[in-house]
């Protein structure tokens, strides 16, 4: 098991946007930090060449029996599912500590495990604020974000 990893969830119509996060993360990894990918089943011939020994393209049907298939509190299945991915992750015992980044993100410099983590063991967390002037399409339709591991959504203003 890894002590630390990158988790994204991704699906057909992201393919290009995750073509492009997979080739910043390769430039600018510098410490051989792993990436899972983590797609739907019929969504892996899209993916399946990313793979390599830095990343790992996997379906999410381990995913599937918490899987919603209607609208909750007025955010869509795929919304949800998505975020039950996010969070389920931990129990495929692949990586103690893991970073979720979306397909539409991209690595801008290099980085590695102190990016991430406080200590060898200690995962680094990060509040995300988000103003008026952040593209809102880089953000949920519920007009909320939030990093993975902290005290939950912050309003858009």
């Amino acid at each position: 098991m890894a002590t630390l990893a990158l988790m994204l969830r991704s699906y057909a119509p992201d393919a290009g946007y995750a073509d492009r996060l997979v080739e910043s993360f390769r430039r600018f990894n510098s410490e051989d930090l792993h990436l899972f990918c983590v797609v739907p089943t019929t969504d892996i011939p899209l993916f399946q060449h990313l793979g390599g020994a830095d990343v790992t393209v996997m379906d999410d049907e381990q995913f599937a029996p918490s899987f919603v298939d209607e609208d909750v509190h007025g955010l869509r299945p795929g919304y949800i599912n998505q975020e039950i991915v996010k969070m389920a992750f931990w129990e495929t015992g692949l990586a103690d500590n893991y970073f979720c980044v979306d397909s539409d993100a991209l690595f801008l410099r290099p980085f590695g495990f102190t990016d991430f983590m406080a200590t060898a063991s200690v995962a680094s967390c990060a509040r995300v604020t988000v103003t008026k002037s952040c593209p809102q399409r880089f953000f949920s339709h519920s007009g909320t974000t939030s990093s993975r591991r902290d005290r939950g959504p912050t309003p858009m203003h």
